[in-house]
């Protein structure tokens, strides 16, 4: 009789984003350096983390839309898929069907027919900046790997300490780069949150993040 796995791992990236690959990477790296339960990776960690800092210069790079440039990202970025899919059967065959263990690994688990599906990580906001012109917010807000519907931005003007009655809100089906809030008051002082919407519902508002329009 076959054996059904609980926890398999997800090893498709070819959507994410190139900035949130990069943070992806970092946190698997990260996860998986000096972890007890995964103390013999096939892969050395040190060269993911150079193969990783030569992505990020390359991802950086990029932005000026050499032709030379992007080719040798997606060549790197290749090869790092390749080192995280052997990271990744690895850290699945230790974890041996302990959701806990594996959750130590930084990797994401594939959905399959006995898993619900799982909460988003709380979305927060990074950043606020001025934007170009008067009256205007851009917001970096923390990009998820999950599947993301939409985030919602609110925003209010925060005369005191107190919690403000009313909001107004905007929405973005991506945080892929800073969205934008404008015709704001110059001088005013606003309180701003976050949420995201998945597959299994809102997450929590964020706390506030306060900025001051010009």
């Amino acid at each position: 009789m076959p054996i059904h796995k609980e926890v398999r791992v997800r090893i498709d990236w070819s959507k994410v984003p190139h900035q949130d690959y990069v943070a992806f990477v970092a946190g698997i790296h990260a996860s998986l350096a000096s972890n007890p339960h995964f103390p013999n990776p096939p892969v050395d960690l040190d060269f993911v983390k150079a193969k990783l800092d030569k992505y990020r210069t390359l991802v950086a790079a990029a932005a000026d839309r050499s032709k030379t440039v992007i080719s040798q990202r997606n060549s790197v970025r290749q090869q790092l898929d390749a080192l995280l899919r052997q990271l990744g059967y690895y850290v699945e065959f230790v974890s041996n069907d302990d959701p806990a263990i594996f959750a130590t690994s930084g990797f994401e688990r594939r959905p399959n027919a006995r898993v619900a599906p799982e909460p988003l990580s709380p979305a927060r906001i990074l950043k606020i900046a001025h934007g170009a012109n008067s009256g205007t917010a851009r917001i970096t807000l923390s990009p998820s790997l999950r599947k993301v519907r939409h985030y919602e931005v609110r925003y209010s003007i925060q005369e005191t300490d107190a919690t403000p009655d009313s909001w107004i809100s905007v929405l973005f089906t991506s945080a892929n780069g800073p969205v934008s809030i404008s015709n704001l008051q110059p001088g005013e002082r606003y309180a701003f949150q976050t949420r995201a919407l998945g597959k299994a519902g809102f997450t929590d508002w964020s706390d506030s993040t306060m900025f001051i329009s010009t």
